[in-house]
């Protein structure tokens, strides 16, 4: 077991990574399967560097494996650990450039996209902060780069609160004024989407690993590798496994026709709307935020694909959940899942009812410990064959959407007030990826586009954007 770290923002930053982060850490290799994703935030003016410096230092404090960097496994049925790197300082990760005229919003997300895009280097700590200024409106941007073994998208946003203030002139934030979207409401839903979806080919991983290996995932690798003894269970248990195995092992391939290269020049679109009107079209469809979202996104899938001549009835859509408990920053807390989501369904408030029904099942998995146990299996196998067996998984997926919860109030960084915050959630071997954070009242929608599958981002960007408008004025016209 690894040791845990008790300092502000711990919970197991030091020792052996788990069998989730070992696996993320280990496809990483493949630059179809990056773990790195991100935050572009625009801001009203440009920072104080100074402020900002002293900020991110002692985020770093608060923040173990802010200054950690992975040591390799020593064998293969060892993971990767986190080591203290002694020289650590927040201007080795700090950038500041600036766009060339007439700096728009379209350069700042060319460039975005291309720093998220840029491999870390895996012997520092896994993060960068990336200060851009130049934009045409006098405003400049912030843009944190993290790897996903350091944290999941709940954990970033936990990270953010760091270094963020609640008034311009630096006032430390009041835990109580960054408190989320009120409880039950969807938006809370964490659905950072990483490659730890994809802990598959698990039988195949379990006929190969090795005795040590089963040894130490126990009951979890026996069920996977003798499915058979499934009923021999109990009831609760068996449907519980079953579900979560349907979840992490997926036999065939996407359902599109059009999005099958990977790997290409990536992008990133934009998409904001209006927290009040679309809660309460969402509710008035008869559903939440998030099935709002996730309609939106799987109809303008459809429409692209209609508009290139081809008809799809559904798409499998990937969409971590999760499961985090508490105010921790580290460590990863989310189970995967993957989904058919319906495309195109007649009208729109059929198609809403047809997509909540299909979400439904996502909210009740019960996979954490077995995606665990499955990747730890998987992971004492060659690193080119862990590669191989994630490609297999990822291709079954055609896009993916995650939903994270923000600040309801305005922030400010180092003197600068934060005007939108855009999620770059990892393409993890998807089409796309297509996350949402509320903030500030405003739903602000990142959407990574791998350029091989999608050969037009700009028309993937409109239908997106249209579709959510259609779908939040048929809800209010109810």
């Amino acid at each position: 077991m690894a040791a845990s770290d008790t300092r502000p923002g711990g919970g197991h930053m030091r020792g052996h990574m788990n069998g989730v982060e070992s696996l993320m850490w280990t496809v990483d290799s493949d630059p179809a399967l990056s773990a790195i994703f991100g935050t572009l935030t625009i801001v009203d003016r440009p920072v104080d560097m100074q402020r900002l410096t002293a900020r991110l230092t002692t985020a770093m404090q608060s923040f173990p494996r802010m200054r950690q960097r992975v040591v390799p496994a020593a064998g293969p049925v060892r993971a990767p650990r986190w080591h203290d790197v002694d020289t650590a300082e927040a201007t080795h990760h700090l950038r500041r450039v600036a766009l060339a005229p007439p700096g728009d919003l379209g350069q700042l997300l060319s460039l975005a996209a291309a720093v998220v895009a840029d491999p870390l280097d895996r012997s520092r700590p896994l993060w960068q902060f990336w200060v851009i200024e130049g934009l045409s409106d006098g405003r400049a941007a912030l843009l944190v780069k993290l790897h996903h073994t350091l944290t999941d998208g709940m954990g970033g946003v936990r990270l953010w609160e760091q270094f963020v203030d609640v008034e311009r002139d630096g006032r430390p934030d009041d835990p109580r004024n960054l408190s989320p979207t009120p409880p039950g409401e969807d938006i809370g839903r964490d659905r950072q989407s990483p490659p730890q979806m994809l802990a598959g080919a698990v039988e195949t991983a379990g006929r190969l690993a090795t005795s040590v290996a089963r040894r130490a995932i126990d009951v979890a690798t026996d069920v996977i590798s003798h499915p058979g003894r499934l009923p021999s269970l109990p009831g609760d248990a068996a449907r519980a496994t079953k579900s979560s195995l349907d979840q992490l092992v997926v036999t065939d391939r996407c359902r599109s026709p059009l999005w099958t290269g990977r790997g290409g020049p990536t992008h990133l679109r934009v998409v904001d709307a209006d927290v009040a009107t679309t809660r309460s079209a969402a509710h008035l469809l008869g559903g939440t935020i998030n099935d709002l979202f996730v309609t939106a996104v799987a109809g303008a899938a459809g429409r692209y694909h209609r508009l290139r001549g081809t008809n799809v009835d559904e798409l499998r859509m990937a969409m971590p959940v999760s499961v985090r408990h508490g105010d921790g920053t580290g460590g990863n807390a989310f189970v995967p899942t993957r989904l058919l989501v319906p495309t195109d369904h007649g009208d729109l408030a059929t198609r809403f009812a047809a997509t909540r029904s299909a979400l439904r099942p996502s909210r009740s998995t019960p996979v954490l410990g077995l995606a665990d146990a499955v990747a730890t299996a998987v992971n004492v196998l060659p690193a080119s064959a862990v590669v191989h067996l994630v490609r297999q998984q990822t291709a079954s997926v055609d896009f993916t959407t995650s939903n994270v919860r923000g600040a309801p109030i305005p922030l400010y960084v180092a003197g600068s007030r934060l005007d939108a915050t855009y999620p770059i959630g990892p393409l993890g071997g998807t089409a796309f990826n297509a996350s949402m954070l509320s903030y500030n009242g405003t739903l602000s929608i990142g959407v990574h586009i791998d350029g091989a599958a999608v050969d037009d981002p700009d028309v993937l960007g409109e239908l997106i954007n249209d579709e959510f408008t259609r779908l939040v004025e048929a809800g209010n016209q109810r």
